[in-house]
């Protein structure tokens, strides 16, 4: 019974959705080029605020062995006692799950109190800094630390 409401749900959904956009064709994925491009500076843009470019990672991988970012202080503790560590550790995985890139099972997290540890490998140093990012703007982190290591391929 469960199932045949879940599928009934999706099919709605996907429904829905289909009206919205002959509605709204403006709307719809790839319609406003510009609108990903805006997406992807503002994701620049705060992957520099952050100091996670390239150049920083691999900085940072050389001189540390590893990467560590935290938030601004008070709102990070605040709402880092708010959510619960399985939550955080959920939204982050389901992150990494949902993009091309990024590889679900080669990352290991880790959390404790708004502290996340990520650890494994990844393609590139970028990809180090996209997965810092993820959790980054996860809600109730307050640090992030990267033992993740740049696979050879």
């Amino acid at each position: 019974m469960q199932l045949l409401s879940f599928l009934l749900g999706l099919a709605l959904g996907a429904l829905g959705l289909h009206v919205y956009y002959t509605m709204h064709p403006e709307n719809s994925p790839g319609a406003d080029m510009s609108l990903v491009d805006r997406g992807r500076h503002a994701t620049e843009k705060q992957l520099e605020a952050w100091n996670l470019t390239p150049e920083e990672v691999r900085s940072d991988l050389e001189s540390h062995g590893k990467l560590v970012r935290r938030k601004a202080e008070g709102a990070g503790q605040a709402l880092s006692q708010a959510f619960s560590n399985t939550r955080i550790l959920s939204v982050i995985k389901a992150k990494y799950t949902l993009d091309k890139e990024l590889s679900a099972r080669a990352i290991e997290v880790t959390v404790e109190n708004g502290h996340v540890i990520l650890t494994g490998t990844v393609p590139s140093a970028q990809l180090i800094s996209k997965a810092v990012a993820f959790a980054m703007d996860t809600e109730g982190v307050s640090q992030v630390e990267s033992h993740l290591s740049v696979r050879a391929e």
